[in-house]
């Protein structure tokens, strides 16, 4: 038989009314408003049953109590509690800091974990790496692998008072030390490009690229510059025809003017390493980069080699790097932020940085070493597209100082 429908109005709904044979039970009741129906008593006992204008049939075969709570399960519990509260008690009482708590914890393990599998795909570049030479080298170098560094920019540092006496000599006698201690170590290798960093990365090799603190190191001289290009240097503080011999400019200590110049007139990403943002207001010997630089940098595709390891005389906590770190990034882009500075930090730091959804997989690429190789990427192509210039210094503007120079006729 065809169900008759029935009209509900406000609380009623269209339920059809089923015939049932004689003598059957029935456990349906049709309504049209609940203020209406007088309910059974197991169906009020149990208001809950009664949703959106339906009820559902219920005997008192049918309903069940809930079922018990076990005082065996509140036991457990308060025990749990217990336990837990008296662990962090005694922590606390021991002076244990609670970052030091947290790196014990299994999230962190995680994240320090991703962050190895990660550095196996792409090498960790630490930005300015000027190790002690002698008999501390092997323990600055130690410290870097523990740091799970994969590649270092090491500039050759030489007196600024040797200008104009023996800088070259000195620039090309610290290249060689480096170079016979870099020769005696198995685990490092001497590259020139981006492909040999990554295939000594690959090799499981710590990649050395090797650079010139200072245009000092050069004499006045781009003979010197071409030679100490062919021995190796690959970046060096500002001078001319670097950018079509393939040499990364870079310019952290220049005054601000000075980068300003060098950011419009460059064919080629430039390179500020070991420094920090103005707005950090460290104060100290390290670089400093005001915010339209920064502005600047992501036009040139440059890149900034952020100092993690101090701000001023007072050594940087986590928080405050990462925070130096985004505010790169939120002016720059993520495409212009390396790190240096702290190779023992590194790990840490990458992991608690991992925690931000704003640093995935491929921004953290990028930031450990990505971007320095994009770079040196980009000014191998450009080598020789830009013409041979010579200008020559004016004899005028150096012969005061040029007093160990031979004369020219």
């Amino acid at each position: 038989m065809n169900p008759t429908p029935i009209p509900n109005h406000d609380f009623m709904e269209l339920h059809p009314v089923h015939q049932h044979p004689a003598g059957c039970k029935q456990h349906c009741f049709v309504f049209t408003e609940i203020a209406d129906i007088e309910l059974p008593p197991e169906i009020t006992k149990y208001p809950e049953k009664i949703k959106n204008g339906s009820i559902h049939s219920y005997t008192k075969e049918s309903i069940s109590p809930p079922p018990p709570k076990l005082a065996k399960d509140r036991r457990s519990r308060k025990i749990i509690a217990l336990v837990s509260g008296l662990l962090i008690c005694v922590a606390l009482a021991a002076g244990i800091p609670l970052g030091l708590q947290l790196r014990s914890s299994s999230l962190l393990e995680a994240r320090l974990a991703f962050i190895r599998r990660l550095l196996v795909e792409s090498p960790l570049v630490e930005g300015y790496w000027a190790p002690p030479m002698g008999a501390n080298f092997s323990k600055s170098f130690a410290e870097v692998k523990s740091g799970m560094v994969g590649a270092l920019l090491w500039p050759i540092a030489v007196p600024c008072a040797a200008q104009y006496l023996d800088a070259v000599q000195l620039t090309l006698e610290g290249l060689d030390d480096a170079r016979r201690l870099v020769g005696k170590n198995r685990d490092m290798a001497v590259v020139e490009n981006a492909d040999e960093m990554e295939q000594a990365h690959t090799e499981g090799k710590l990649a050395i690229l090797f650079g010139l603190e200072g245009g000092h190191t050069l004499g006045s001289s781009l003979a010197v510059l071409r030679s100490m290009y062919s021995l190796g240097a690959r970046f060096v503080s500002l001078t001319g025809e670097m950018n079509r011999l393939g040499m990364l400019v870079e310019i952290s200590r220049l005054s601000e003017p000075a980068m300003m110049v060098a950011l419009n007139v460059a064919k080629a990403p430039l390179l500020l390493s070991n420094a920090l943002p103005s707005s950090m207001a460290c104060n100290g010997t390290t670089a400093a980069v005001p915010d339209h630089i920064l502005s600047a940098l992501s036009q040139n595709g440059g890149v900034l080699m952020l100092n993690v390891e101090r701000c001023g005389d007072k050594p940087m906590s986590l928080k405050d790097a990462i925070t130096a770190i985004n505010y790169i990034r939120a002016i720059a882009g993520v495409d212009h932020v390396g790190l240096s500075g702290s190779p023992k930090n590194y790990p840490l730091l990458l992991a608690e940085l991992a925690r931000d959804r704003l640093w995935g997989s491929i921004a953290i690429k990028k930031l450990v070493g990505g971007n320095i190789v994009r770079v040196l990427r980009e000014v191998e192509t450009n080598k020789n597209r830009l013409p041979l210039s010579e200008d020559w210094i004016p004899l005028e503007a150096i012969e005061g100082n040029a007093y160990c120079r031979y004369p020219e006729t």
